[in-house]
């Protein structure tokens, strides 16, 4: 579909933070794979969740992390990639 891929700062640090992690170089890729999942199948496998008072969807990555994030017809808002909901 190519929507545009856009991070709240905090998602957008905590990507990063996925990437610097040496011996864990899977990690970032599983961000991306999950954003292109997300771009080709919508919300398909995301559970709905409150986010922040936001409603949004939660798709799982690894162990506890969760990609958080809301979906529209020209966007991905990534809201978070690190750690389960609360």
């Amino acid at each position: 579909m190519g929507r545009t891929v856009t991070f709240e700062p905090q998602a957008f640090q905590e990507f990063c933070a996925w990437q610097s992690v040496i011996f864990d170089q899977m990690a970032s890729l599983t961000v991306t794979m999950a954003i292109q999942f997300v771009d080709l199948y919508g919300t398909s496998g995301s559970q709905p969740v409150s986010y922040k008072s936001q409603e949004a969807w939660s798709y799982g990555l690894q162990g506890k992390h969760r990609l958080i994030y809301q979906l529209t017809d020209q966007e991905i808002r990534v809201l978070s990639c690190r750690h389960r909901r609360k």
